[in-house]
């Protein structure tokens, strides 16, 4: 990978762009506290991205940034060896793992929730996150695990987060750059076990409604690019750049067989009245423990105008405050849009499948370079044309009566 500090100079933006409140009023005060996780495989780049993320969000008036150590390397450079323990004696460590995690982030979003100066939004970045935990123990320990801390999947994964970003690990794609122990004390994997957890993990984290993947088609300074420009995106701050796209594919039929693991969910949309210029809508998602998880998105447009170019916020709120919103301020001559959800990963690239469920469509959607050639699951999948620049497949025309 390129040297750390060339990864350092990104370009700063001061501009900040406030959140829409709860009732359509714009919030000039600032407060909002944004939890994004980094996670990936081994040798994955996050500890060099974690630091020039925070130096990127530090460099923008009226943010307080806050750094959330891996649980994990805290306590194994304790003097904890992992192969000498017994089964039982590793499950505790596992789960004082989580509890350690848990309590971390928690104290750090307790402390930017108390901040005195509330015309500050605040970012807590996690060096990884619960779900990580998924993929270094079996299905049925990580259940145990999270009765045993009293919590659900829904809880540590879709409530707890509002952003994951997962880096790809050298390993897949990079084996070059792949360094083993040369510079973790505590990293053994071979390249294969690496590429292996780095798929397992990102399983874990498969089907969370703000997912994203940066691989390693380009060198590492563009790869800490594209994971800054996702974090900015998500919290309404202009981007560094501004390459990556939301591409949508038109599909015309699924295949007999589905050849890749899958999370499967069902959200319904509803958009509200603008705001000063700004496009906002509310998103009902259900969780795969039967619950639901409701989001209020603000979308404002990038200076080109087109369809591509936006900074968006999402916050989660309660169903009380959803059904207010809906009720005082849906938008007049929209529909409400009905979907299903399907999230996989094919060639390393994270892809969601919108199944409309009031309209004869079905779009693949992935975030992409415009002029980056993807490799479609036409496997399974009968995709007919890419519609990316084609507005009639926006969901804001899709839900106009």
């Amino acid at each position: 990978h390129e040297d750390a500090s060339s990864a350092r100079k990104l370009q700063r933006e001061p501009l900040i762009m406030s959140p829409v409140g709860a009732l359509g009023k714009m919030e000039t005060t600032g407060g909002q506290v944004y939890r994004v996780v980094l996670t990936g495989g081994p040798c994955s780049g996050k500890s060099t991205a974690l630091e020039n993320i925070g130096d990127h969000f530090r460099g923008i008036p009226n943010w307080n940034v806050y750094t959330v150590p891996e649980a994990a390397r805290v306590l194994l450079r304790g003097g904890v060896a992992w192969g000498e323990m017994n089964e039982e004696q590793q499950y505790s460590f596992q789960l004082n793992i989580f509890r350690t995690m848990m309590t971390l982030e928690d104290t750090f979003m307790e402390m930017a929730k108390l901040n005195t100066d509330k015309t500050k939004n605040s970012l807590v970045l996690c060096d990884r996150g619960v779900m990580d935990g998924a993929a270094y123990v079996s299905p049925e320990i990580f259940g145990r695990m999270l009765r045993d801390l009293g919590v659900t999947v829904d809880d540590v994964k879709d409530k707890r987060y509002d952003l994951v970003v997962h880096l790809v690990t050298a390993a897949h794609g990079r084996e070059e750059f792949y360094t083993g122990r040369e510079n973790n004390d505590i990293r053994s994997e071979s390249p294969s076990t690496a590429r292996k957890l780095d798929t397992d993990t990102l399983n874990a984290w498969n089907g969370h409604p703000h997912l994203k993947l940066i691989d390693n088609r380009s060198l590492f300074k563009k790869k800490v690019y594209r994971a800054v420009e996702e974090i900015c995106k998500r919290v309404n701050v202009p981007t560094p750049s501004s390459s990556v796209v939301k591409r949508k594919f038109l599909v015309s039929a699924i295949g007999d067989s589905w050849p890749v693991l899958y999370r499967e969910c069902s959200c319904l949309y509803t958009y509200l009245k603008d705001v000063d210029g700004l496009q906002q809508r509310v998103r009902q998602r259900s969780t795969p423990g039967g619950n639901y998880v409701y989001t209020h998105i603000v979308r404002r447009r990038g200076e080109s105008g087109s369809h591509e170019r936006y900074t968006e916020s999402a916050r989660s709120i309660d169903r009380r405050e959803y059904e207010n919103l809906v009720s005082q301020l849906q938008l007049e001559g929209h529909k409400q849009v009905h979907l299903k959800k399907r999230s996989f990963l094919y060639n390393q690239t994270y892809f969601q499948l919108a199944i409309f469920e009031d309209h004869p469509l079905m779009l693949l959607e992935t975030y992409d370079d415009l002029d980056h050639e993807i490799e479609l699951p036409v496997e399974f999948l009968t995709i007919v044309e890419e519609v990316t620049k084609l507005s009639k497949y926006s969901m804001v025309n899709i839900a106009k009566a």
